[in-house]
């Protein structure tokens, strides 16, 4: 792993090898886990240093508990908003099962909260932030059923990005999820 460079390296590292791991590997101690719960979010707490106040931030990669998730995520959280993907809105990527697709979204946490509370927050937040430049359209895609189905629900904003794009992909905005952190910012205000 010590050649990756970009956040973009290691997002392709993991739509390319997390799906034949899921179908066929062993979850405990693979590398992939320790790829998304230390690496990716040490690697990104270092580049994110220069832009923001990094101890205001939680940054923490999941691939399931236990068992491969069907949904792996990277969440960004800001401290003064949630401490938990549980609730609170939180930058995060989020790769569809299929892993065809990685969204950079904002998002709002499902466990805490009922399907209802959750649309109708993300109607509400929709309606009240300035989110030019994102999707709000309900046609993020990540899973038939199961958490995957609730992260779209539950989503406020994305942008949506192909493997075979990344080469062509702005590399500010991957490297520092430029403009849907600027979103947590104004979820932060809006808050106090």
């Amino acid at each position: 792993v010590d050649t990756m460079s970009s956040i973009k390296d290691y997002l392709i590292k993991i739509v390319s090898e997390y799906k034949e791991a899921r179908l066929h590997e062993e979850f405990a101690g693979h590398e992939l886990g320790d790829l998304m719960r230390h690496q990716l979010p040490e690697f990104l707490e270092e580049k994110l240093s220069s832009h923001y106040k990094i101890n205001d931030y939680i940054i923490k990669g999941s691939i399931g508990m236990g068992n491969w998730a069907k949904v792996p995520w990277l969440a960004i959280m800001n401290k003064d908003v949630t401490t938990t993907t549980q609730e609170g809105g939180y930058v995060v990527y989020l790769f569809s099962q299929d892993m065809e697709r990685v969204y950079l979204t904002f998002n709002q946490g499902v466990t805490r909260s009922t399907k209802e509370e959750f649309i109708n927050n993300r109607d509400k937040l929709r309606a009240e932030m300035d989110l030019d430049g994102f999707k709000t359209d309900n046609e993020i895609n990540l899973a038939e059923s199961g958490k995957g189905k609730a992260y779209e629900l539950s989503n406020i904003c994305y942008q949506k990005y192909y493997e075979q794009y990344y080469l062509e992909l702005d590399a500010v905005e991957i490297e520092t999820g430029e403009g849907v952190s600027e979103k947590m910012d104004d979820l932060k205000q809006k808050k106090n």
